[in-house]
This record gives structure tokens, C-alpha cells and sequence, in this order.
């Protein structure tokens, strides 16, 4: 509102675009407050209601359109735009087509004081205001694949100086910790059910470290047809100097350097061998591939002994909330990295892998290669080599 109220006082001439997702979140609070302002600031203006314009003195508009119907926004051409709670759009499909016909819109020319367009640095600009829904339309426009000018301000509710501190602590204990972190901290984050790698920060573990020439790797892997997927790791390796000055390496966790997915067993090997020719390469598959098979008669591990690899893998897998605390663990302690530019897709399961409310366990989704195929493979290697060691206790007479 304060912003959209700036532009068009400092922008003489100008028409200013202001939108909400729905036609209540309008005429209930925008417009209201627009003219309440206007007021306090002796502005005349005038509300046309039939249209939804605002008519404001020195030959300026404010045109309020609702993005529940995005067919309206056509027609008229503004300098520059405010969208309010712009994730809040049913689907991320109806934002993206509201927020392309509101940019399109944003592209009247300011004008001199005798009328000529003043072509010289015209800033049209739009603005988006929201608190993250879970990763929807904000995080698809200014986080994962943002456009060229696209950027974005966290602005957490701690920073309002005007808030009673009572404020935060009701939502504090109203709120779930990951409510919390979109409401309070503004952050993306899966709000209704739960992030299940909640450590992970593409920022924080961001690793910019690739394969070098004949470096050994070590290979995850989940079985699907249609979708195998595979995470390719390195060791994180930490230098250690003692007492007399001599030097050691030690691996303290794994860094992730490569992923790809394949239609089945067969096509992973070939992958393998066409891209990692000439390394030594160590398996940690699904360890219910020694009995199932996604195409061919032998089965899954086996197939991948036959190419002549190392296969790590226990008589059956460890329990799921074990595999994701071994991950966990290690993103906590900052042990666990990712190149993000070499594994975007790995990268984007850490962060949108959510738990089911039905299940309690992490969602599993229909489709290949899908999230938590991603998860499954990048969980085996790092549950194999860094386990969660449960502490046991027997009686015993002495």
C-alpha cells in the first residue's frame, strides 16, 4: 500500500497497477486503506467502483484488479505494479498466468511535465509482497529459475519495530516450527506437513567441488523402472595436524557431485561406464535390489556385480527414520554437500520432500525419478558409511 501510494505521487501522470488474489482481499483491505491514506495526506481521490479505478488528483490512477480472474487484466497499460500475497494463488499455474499478463501490462512510458514520453531510464517495475506458501509460485519465480532482474528481500516479522513483543510469542505458540520459519522467518519451507531434510540450506551447503580425473567415486542408487535414480559422492575430507606437526586426512562426511536417472538397471551401467570410464566405483544400492529386478532376469545388485563394481549393501535396508536421521545428522554438522549447479534436481528433493499426513512417513509420489525416488538414492550411501548407532544395554550376573 505504502509503496503503491509513493509511485504514484512521485510519478506524475503515471497509472499504478495494484493487485490481490482475490476481489474480498480488495474492497475489504486494499482500497479501504489506499483511501484511508490518501485522506490523512489531503489528497482528493475518487473511487470508481464499476471499474475499479481510483481517480487521484494531478492526473493519476491507481487501477486495483483481483487475480482470481486473470481474463480482467487487459486493456489498460501502468508504469508500475504492486501484487499483494501474490502465493496465494490456488495453483501455481494460475499465478504464473496472472503474474505474465499483469507484467505484460507494465509498460506505460513516464511522461515530462510538457507531455513528451521521457524515454531516458524508465524504471517500470514490478513488485510482489507475500509470505512463502510452501514451494509454490514464489519460490518457482524468484528461488529455483528466477528471470534476469528478478530478486527478493526476506524481511522477517522481528524486524517490524512497531510489533508488541507479545506478537511473535502467540504465533510461536501457535504455530508448527516449520509455520514458523515461512510466517515468522520468511522463509520457503513446507508449511502444512513438514520438510523431511529440514537441516538442508542450498546456501549452507552449497559445494562447488567437481570430479577430478580418475578420482574414485561412490554411487546411491534406488531402483525403478522407469526412473532409477543415482547420486554420485565424493569424501568430504578434513586436514588434521597433532602434537609434532604431522599431517592427516580424514573423511567426516560426503559431498555430492553428480546425479543422473536411467530407464532401468542396464541403461544405469551404461551411464556409468560412458560417463565415470576409468574410476573405481563403489555401489550403495537399495539392498531390496538383491531380489527384485526392473526388466531382465537377474536381479537389480546383481547386474551390477556382473559390471564388475564394489557393491556396499546390507541384507535389507535400514529403517527409513534411520536413513534420514544418518542425513540429517550430517547436514547439522555441516558434513553433508551438494554441488547444486551439478545436481539441481537432488537439490530441489532436499528442500520439497515433504512428510504425508496420512502416513507420517515421507510422501512417496507417483511417477519416475520424483523427489523421493532422488531422496532414496542420495539416503543409501551416507546411512551405509555414517549409520545411526543405536546404544544397547544387556544384564549380565556377576
Amino acid at each position: 500500500m505504502a509503496n503503491a501510494i509513493r509511485d504514484v505521487m512521485d510519478f506524475g501522470g503515471c497509472k499504478i497497477g495494484v493487485y490481490a488474489p482475490t476481489h474480498d482481499l480488495l474492497s475489504l483491505n486494499l482500497v479501504p486503506r489506499v483511501e484511508e491514506k490518501l485522506t490523512e495526506m489531503g489528497v482528493k481521490h475518487k473511487m470508481n467502483n464499476s471499474k475499479h479505478i481510483m481517480n487521484i488528483q494531478g492526473n493519476r490512477q491507481i487501477i486495483f484488479r483481483s487475480m482470481d480472474n486473470p481474463a480482467r487484466i487487459v486493456a489498460y497499460e501502468v508504469y508500475r505494479s504492486h501484487v499483494d500475497e501474490v502465493d496465494l494463488m490456488v495453483t501455481a499455474a494460475k499465478g504464473n498466468e496472472a503474474w505474465n499478463r499483469i507484467i505484460a501490462r507494465n509498460r506505460q512510458k513516464r511522461m515530462k511535465k510538457n507531455g513528451r514520453k521521457k524515454h531516458k531510464k524508465s524504471f517500470n517495475m514490478v513488485s510482489g509482497y507475500s509470505t512463502p506458501e510452501g514451494f509454490k509460485f514464489t519460490y518457482e519465480r524468484w528461488k529455483k529459475n528466477p528471470g534476469q532482474g528478478y530478486k527478493y528481500v526476506t524481511a522477517p516479522t522481528s524486524s517490524n519495530w512497531n510489533l508488541d513483543e507479545s506478537f511473535i510469542k502467540n504465533l510461536e505458540d501457535s504455530y508448527t516450527p516449520e509455520q514458523c520459519k515461512a510466517y515468522l522467518l520468511g522463509m520457503w519451507t513446507n508449511i502444512f506437513t513438514g520438510t523431511v531434510y529440514s537441516y538442508f540450506d542450498r546456501d549452507t551447503h552449497f559445494s562447488d567441488r567437481v570430479l577430478r580425473p580418475r578420482e574414485p567415486i561412490m554411487v546411491g542408487c534406488d531402483f525403478n523402472y522407469g526412473g532409477s535414480c543415482a547420486s554420485v559422492y565424493v569424501p568430504k575430507v578434513k586436514k588434521i595436524v597433532d602434537s609434532i606437526g604431522r599431517e592427516t586426512r580424514e573423511n567426516i562426511g560426503l559431498i555430492m557431485v553428480d546425479e543422473f536417472a536411467a530407464m532401468d538397471t542396464e541403461e544405469m551401467v551404461r551411464k556409468l561406464t560412458e560417463d565415470f570410464s576409468g574410476r573405481a566405483i563403489t555401489m550403495f544400492p537399495d539392498a531390496s535390489g538383491k531380489k527384485n529386478n526392473t526388466n531382465a532376469a537377474p536381479s537389480d545388485i546383481a547386474i551390477l556385480k556382473q559390471a564388475g563394481y564394489d557393491i556396499k549393501a546390507r541384507a535389507s535396508n535400514p529403517r527409513i527414520v534411520d536413513r534420514i536421521n544418518s542425513v540429517q545428522r550430517l547436514l547439522y554438522h555441516n558434513n553433508f554437500e551438494i554441488n547444486s549447479e551439478r545436481c539441481p534436481r537432488s537439490t530441489e528433493a532436499l528442500e520439497e520432500h515433504a512428510y504425508s499426513e496420512t502416513t507420517g512417513l515421507p510422501e512417496k509420489l507417483a511417477g519416475p525419478a520424483t523427489i523421493d525416488d532422488r531422496n532414496d538414492a542420495m539416503g543409501y550411501c551416507p546411512a551405509f558409511l555414517y549409520p545411526i548407532k543405536k546404544v544397547t544395554t544387556k544384564m549380565m550376573s556377576v
